[in-house]
């Protein structure tokens, strides 16, 4: 993740009142009851964004289709391609990824990442970052909590 989905998470985390009880049921449901409460002290902020990113993906119908997960990975290829001074055709690129898309895990970890990139658009517009100029003091003080 970088910085500006960072703050949204922290933020969100901070002002969500998602009770204990409820995140312990989610960690136990997942864990098959098989973890210890040093786990789930581990687990717990992750388990709380998890709950709060599937409300905000579903409130706002950030969904993937097929053509996104297609044209996304599409990009992807071509990029690692582009990386090694290929210029793949158009055809190479279609069946690397229809054996990618073709593999459950490869699938995930692509929709994952598209899912991630269109939840830090959302936050980009729905919370931009408001800029302001400060001395290098007073960011030390802000960003630390203490002064220089």
């Amino acid at each position: 993740m970088n910085f500006p989905e960072n703050s949204v998470v922290t933020v969100l985390l901070w002002i969500s009142r998602i009770p204990l009880k409820f995140t312990h049921k989610c960690f136990a449901s997942i864990t098959h009851a098989t973890s210890s409460e040093e786990e789930f002290k581990r687990s717990e902020k992750g388990i709380r964004y998890q709950i709060i990113e599937s409300k905000i993906i579903n409130e706002n119908k950030l969904e993937l289709n097929s053509e996104e997960l297609k044209k996304f990975a599409a990009n992807m290829v071509k990029n690692q391609m582009f990386q090694y001074g290929q210029i793949p055709e158009e055809k190479q690129v279609e069946g690397i990824v229809s054996n990618i898309l073709s593999k459950k895990d490869e699938l995930k970890r692509i929709s994952d990442q598209l899912m991630s990139q269109k939840l830090l658009n959302f936050y980009k517009e729905k919370a931009p970052l408001k800029l302001k100029k400060i001395s290098f003091d007073k960011f030390i003080e802000e960003a630390y909590g203490k002064s220089k």
